[in-house]
């Protein structure tokens, strides 16, 4: 959920908003119920949210890359507890860009700067940390209902795996697929591929699990035409294909405007132009997969905007809402249909915003 081509990551805020739209006979609503964020209350300042998770209480974590903690509020937006510092100590991190919370509502840190996973119990005490006995990148930790670790990563080179499966003692025990992006020709080395840098950037892609943790929504970061998302079992099995055509999208005419990018080749770029990303993919309760994009809007050859459209489909993968205006990033959606998103405006002031999600039949 966490990583993009542009320099500058630039989200519009928005105020209090109510979308109600109607497709195939279903109504979908998302209504703000409040955001989280003050520049005048320490407590609620930050400076870069990069993850937001809901235990099965709704008390709600926020994982704050700039200041190297997590922030605990409860289901009503109420200051709770912090921990976290720089450093390479218990109760320090660096660098997070991430947690998953099991049933019993323990934490899982993923420290990236620290390369380890650090476990904390339900109300931010520090218990343990795991370290991997097969060192590899991590993008994104899930617990999964064995209580073992699923460890996913963007392959790069021939013989890497997306996902990784491990103990919670950090034993590996297996990797499973390797569905590369078809502009990008599987590599025999990090050396041949330092040596393709745009085929390096069709490479990141996002992943994401159900409530339940049984289903796991796969996709490549630059999309293809029509888009393709997988829909996999937790041993890897393709169970379902969705595939959603974006209207007035070229891959091979973005794949060009990419190497001018990487080449700094501007003179080639057309004056007014969008680059197509997407961001992150989302389970309801009801398995409905929302799906948002990132749409970067360059004018005069410079950025203007974003834009973050939504898709959602049903848990047979029939579309039911196409092209959903939407200004903030979601994080992601809990157990009861609350969608928290990251807000950040021109300024660089991040907040939180917590929505409800209805879907009605």
């Amino acid at each position: 959920m966490k990583r993009n081509l542009s320099t500058f990551y630039l989200i519009l805020s928005s105020f209090f908003f109510f979308h109600c739209f109607f497709l195939n006979a279903e109504e979908i609503e998302f209504f703000k119920k409040f955001e989280i964020g003050s520049e005048e209350n320490r407590e609620e300042m930050f400076f870069k949210i990069i993850d937001v998770r809901a235990d099965r209480y709704g008390n709600i974590f926020i994982v704050d890359y700039g200041n190297n903690c997590i922030k605990k509020f409860s289901m009503n937006g109420k200051f709770l507890k912090e921990v976290g510092r720089r450093g390479q100590g218990p109760i320090e991190m660096n660098n997070p860009i991430g947690i998953d919370i099991d049933q019993k509502g323990n934490i899982y840190l993923n420290d990236l700067g620290n390369r380890r996973i650090n476990v904390y119990d339900k109300n931010l005490n520090y218990t343990r940390t795991i370290k991997l006995n097969k060192s590899m990148s991590m993008e994104d930790i899930f617990i999964v209902p064995e209580g073992d670790l699923l460890i996913f990563r963007s392959a790069r080179i021939i013989g890497d795996k997306y996902f990784n499966l491990f103990s919670i003692d950090g034993v590996h025990i297996r990797a499973f697929y390797d569905e590369f992006h078809p502009f990008a020709p599987k590599m025999e080395s990090m050396k041949e591929l330092r040596d393709n840098f745009l085929t390096f950037n069709y490479l990141p892609a996002i992943a994401n699990l159900n409530q339940d943790k049984t289903r796991i929504a796969f996709t490549h970061k630059i999309p293809q035409n029509p888009y393709k998302i997988h829909i996999l079992d937790t041993k890897g099995n393709i169970t379902k294909v969705i595939e959603k055509k974006i209207k007035g999208y070229n891959p091979q005419e973005q794949k060009e405007n990419i190497g001018h990018i990487i080449s700094k080749n501007k003179n080639q770029l057309k004056n007014h132009m969008v680059l197509i990303m997407l961001d992150d993919l989302h389970f309801t309760k009801e398995n409905y997969l929302v799906v948002q994009r990132k749409d970067e809007l360059y004018i005069n050859r410079s950025l203007d905007k974003f834009l973050m459209p939504i898709d959602v489909f049903s848990p047979d993968g029939d579309l039911i809402k196409e092209e959903m205006e939407f200004t903030e990033k979601i994080s992601s959606i809990d157990s009861n249909n609350n969608v928290y998103t990251i807000i950040e405006d021109e300024q660089g002031v991040s907040k939180v915003g917590v929505y409800a999600l209805r879907i009605k039949k």
